[in-house]
């Protein structure tokens, strides 16, 4: 049962037209000009024609509202309560450390052909019910997630207001902040790594994204290892996660010595990521200044390594649950030669 002092208004939409089969790969809408940006800045300006406060952009709403919208896809419902195993949009926005005060969630699947603007007068031509959610006073931040499913798109809209985080302690704050946008913090350590190195008189780092999917899957590996007091060496190598990376790219890799070296003779080059891979881990660094700090404090860092082109940052954010908790970060830096 939801506490009674939490708001949560829930209004399903109408459905504007029958839903075609569903299809496996759906397609995701990410861009800023994109139908979720264009959305978002849509209901914002219909709230000031209603002499409500405008609603602004969050990156922990439409991470939420996209998880939503690609869960129903995924399993082939449209409802505000999905099958058993459906994260609830709750839980999804405790997942991106978004704490709220309410929250009211707007479900909409239209034709792929119709614009924002053919919606935003549709709902006109609608009773003020079908619209409710969309204009609850008390809501500050907006997130859309879409997904386009046969000739339909699926729209899910989240409406909420965060929690006054001043209760929390500072380091709790941070990690509720870090949870909100974990890629623009990955990105600014990228930077701050390249510069860095720059400084040092080494080349510049290239960004890789495979490296990336094997970073990150280790962030959370050892995020829940953190959390269940179970010891590092317990989770799954860094190299033996790019291992598997590289294998899917049809590139035959070789183990020695904590490193990952391709089998010359029978891959040609250019293939993976990488010749060998040096990682630096850092735990419960709450911004990525702290955490290039940390990584430039390790004894042997791969940092200085001039062998090393290609970079990648994993992070992995365990936000506080509670005022009596801090929250937890695992970064984990990895790095390949070329």
């Amino acid at each position: 049962m939801r506490p009674p002092h939490l708001c949560r208004l829930l209004l399903l939409a109408v459905v504007l037209s029958a839903l075609p089969g569903h299809r496996a790969d759906a397609q995701v809408l990410f861009s800023e000009d994109s139908w979720s940006a264009n959305l978002e800045a849509a209901v914002s300006r219909e709230r000031e024609i209603q002499g409500l406060t405008p609603v602004q952009p969050s990156a922990a709403l439409r991470n939420a509202a996209q998880a939503q919208a690609e869960d129903m896809e995924r399993l082939g419902y449209f409802a505000l309560e999905g099958p058993p195993g459906s994260p609830t949009i709750e839980a999804l926005l405790d997942r991106e450390g978004y704490h709220f005060t309410l929250v009211a969630e707007k479900l909409v699947r239209t034709p792929i052909e119709e614009t924002v603007e053919h919606l935003i007068a549709d709902w006109h031509a609608t009773p003020t019910a079908n619209r409710a959610s969309l204009f609850h006073a008390g809501a500050r931040e907006i997130g859309v997630g879409v997904v386009e499913s046969g000739a339909m798109r699926i729209v899910a809209i989240v409406l909420a207001s965060e929690k006054d985080t001043e209760a929390l302690s500072p380091q709790a704050a941070a990690f509720a902040v870090l949870a909100q946008d974990p890629a623009a913090a990955k990105k600014a350590l990228i930077e701050a790594l390249t510069a860095q190195r720059l400084s040092w008189g080494l080349s510049t780092l290239r960004v890789d994204a495979s490296l990336g999917e094997a970073a990150s899957r280790h962030a959370e590996d050892l995020l829940k290892a953190v959390i269940e007091n179970r010891p590092p060496d317990e989770v799954i190598a860094l190299a033996d996660l790019v291992d598997v990376q590289r294998a899917r790219a049809g590139a035959p890799v070789e183990m020695s010595s904590g490193e990952v070296t391709r089998d010359r003779r029978k891959a040609p080059r250019g293939n993976g990521v990488g010749d060998s891979v040096g990682q630096l881990i850092v735990t419960d660094a709450s911004t990525p200044e702290e955490a290039l700090q940390v990584a430039l404090q390790q004894s042997a860092s791969a940092l200085h390594d001039a062998r090393y082109r290609i970079v990648a940052v994993g992070l992995a954010v365990k936000p506080p649950a509670s005022n009596a908790e801090t929250g937890h970060a695992v970064w984990v830096i990895a790095l390949a030669t070329h």
